[in-house]
């Protein structure tokens, strides 16, 4: 009997080892090297035309007798609305298409449904908002309906950086480096809207040292979700479930951050500065992939056309880059704004009149590309 059962645990050993080793050659099977070197690189001060569908400006009127957004974290773009995140103020605000101020959500706080900061927020395709509110380890969940009412409220048992809210209703959050509750030293945790069934994936190197912030979120693009934590030049894909479907490593040869670097960012940063890596944004579409990246000393927005060969590499600045101020992705959209405090006489070259003159009056422009 004893006998019978060693060898059962053996067999059943070497079975889950088997799988285990299959979809660790499955996985990395499904690791794309995208070497920036392998490409025509073109460089350009302007989105090339070829990927252009649509370009749409949203004057933003702002209302000044109201909490008002000085300075924009990430814009989300939902059935004809604009929603502005400023996280500096705290203010998670809602236009219409033309630009209209209609309300802000929520409303910073220490009573009861109030937040006492904001880290980010996704929607839901019919306007429910998820609103992540982290403040120091006490991290929460605000939940608004599609009238933008609060729904309900979760605490959380770990500390994230992000949310995104997939095509089939479940959440992501991008976990906090610094995370000590549930979860520590995961990167995501895939769960359902009523946080009961978590799932936690991809490990942080053990190694880093990571005490500098560095911005980043979800991007979506069609059935991809998009997730991209600088300064890892790895690119995880989710599909609507939330599934890891694929991982792209970009390489920059030479310029490429050196690991020791990597392990303690706040000592090394200025050297970093150097180097070359993927900043916080980043999708693919029919052609290829679009994205941004920090490139020693500067910013640069890229275009890397796959079927052609051909990389688009934007002009390097401290701000604008040939989208205007790039902030994300949504619905098939490249979202960027025109800050009139920032943008010069030269930038404005190709703008409509009308765009010119509402810069001019010190509001900004939401300007949506889709490609």
């Amino acid at each position: 009997m004893e006998v019978r059962h060693l060898l059962f645990l053996y067999g059943l050993c070497v079975f889950l080892s088997a799988c285990s080793d299959k979809k660790e050659k499955e996985f990395g099977s499904n690791e794309r090297i995208l070497s920036f070197s392998s490409f025509d690189i073109k460089q350009t001060d302007y989105f090339p035309e070829e990927f252009i569908r649509e370009v749409k400006y949203i004057p933003i009127k702002r209302d000044f007798d109201k909490d008002y957004f000085t300075f924009i974290d990430k814009i989300k773009y939902n059935n004809g609305k604009v929603y502005v995140l400023d996280k500096s103020k705290k203010i998670l605000s809602m236009f219409d298409e033309s630009g209209q101020f209609l309300q802000n959500i929520g409303r910073q706080g220490t009573g009861p449904g109030e937040f006492m900061n904001l880290s980010d927020f996704d929607l839901t395709n019919n306007g429910q908002v998820y609103l992540l509110d982290g403040f120091r380890d006490k991290d929460r969940l605000f939940v608004y309906d599609a009238d933008h009412d609060l729904e309900g409220t979760m605490e959380l048992s770990f500390e994230a950086d992000v949310v995104k809210v997939t095509g089939e209703g479940s959440l992501l959050f991008g976990l906090s480096s610094w995370n000590f509750g549930d979860f520590k030293g995961k990167k995501i945790l895939r769960t359902d809207n009523q946080l009961t069934d978590k799932f936690a994936m991809l490990d942080f190197n053990e190694g880093l040292n990571e005490t500098i912030w560095m911005d980043y979120q979800f991007g979506s693009y069609g059935s991809e979700i998009y997730y991209n934590k600088p300064i890892d030049n790895r690119v995880h894909v989710f599909d609507q479930r939330g599934d890891l479907k694929q991982v792209l490593k970009f390489d920059f040869g030479l310029l490429n951050v050196p690991d020791q670097l990597k392990q303690n960012l706040e000592e090394n940063f200025e050297e970093i500065k150097n180097f070359r890596y993927m900043r916080n944004f980043l999708v693919g579409f029919d052609k290829g992939y679009l994205g941004s990246l920090y490139d020693q000393g500067g910013y640069r927005i890229f275009l890397m056309d796959t079927l052609e060969n051909v990389l688009y590499l934007g002009a390097k600045t401290d701000y604008y880059g040939f989208l205007g101020q790039f902030v994300g992705f949504d619905d098939g959209y490249a979202l960027s704004y025109l800050d009139p405090e920032y943008i010069g006489e030269e930038s404005m070259e190709d703008l409509p009149e009308w765009v010119k003159d509402h810069l001019k009056g010190d509001e900004f422009v939401i300007r949506l590309i889709k490609f």
